[in-house]
């Protein structure tokens, strides 16, 4: 693999700062279409999950990995390529830090391409994020470059994606909603309803009407 790893750090350490910023610490909904009913999917972003979003190997732990980047203090020593997943991954990972730009689709993983353990996978035809399960969260694992619907059984439509902060209570901030969606149709999921900060889903609505 021939890379300019002295660029490709760069890169490294420019998206541990945008991971910082927008999703560190946060729980991420999707909100989905399945056979006309609303389903949705909780995703947990931690320190320990951004390396692997990078595809490097490294002899740092992931906290480590991260704090390093994060403060300009990853050095092109501390890590090494894995294979041409990593080229991939690093090409992609600055767009992933704002994946509601491309998470149009969501659906359940198929492991036909690729030998890694996945739940769910959301994207468009162009670029993949792939979530795990823990025991108590469903996190961020990998970046997969390549049409979403070759790795799912079937895919949703993704209508909605909601944020907040791990100390919040209810999701109480938009990163995307479809367009001609209102944004009340997310509660005819009763789960929904106990998540959802109900002022803010209609503040939403509001400020698209005026659009």
């Amino acid at each position: 693999m021939s890379r300019d790893k002295k660029n490709d750090l760069n890169i490294i350490k420019q998206a541990a700062v945008l991971y910082d910023k927008y999703l560190l610490n946060k729980n991420i909904l999707f909100i989905y279409l399945k056979n006309n009913k609303i389903e949705y999917y909780e995703v947990t972003f931690l320190r320990d999950h951004f390396k692997h979003l990078t595809g490097v190997k490294t002899d740092l732990n992931a906290y480590e990995f991260y704090y390093r980047a994060k403060n300009n203090r990853l050095r092109i020593k501390d890590f090494e390529y894995k294979d041409n997943t990593s080229r991939l991954k690093i090409d992609n990972i600055i767009k992933a830090m704002n994946f509601s730009s491309f998470s149009k689709m969501i659906g359940e993983f198929k492991n036909n391409k690729v030998y890694v353990s996945l739940k769910k996978v959301t994207g468009n035809n162009n670029l993949i994020l792939g979530f795990d399960e823990g025991e108590n969260i469903n996190y961020p694992k990998t970046l997969l470059k390549g049409d979403v619907r070759d790795y799912t059984r079937k895919v949703y439509r993704i209508i909605g994606i909601l944020s907040k902060n791990l100390s919040d209570k209810k999701y109480n901030t938009l990163k995307y909603i479809a367009k001609n969606i209102n944004a009340q149709k997310f509660l005819s999921n009763n789960e929904l309803k106990k998540i959802i900060d109900i002022d803010f889903l209609n503040q939403i609505n509001i400020e698209v009407n005026k659009k």
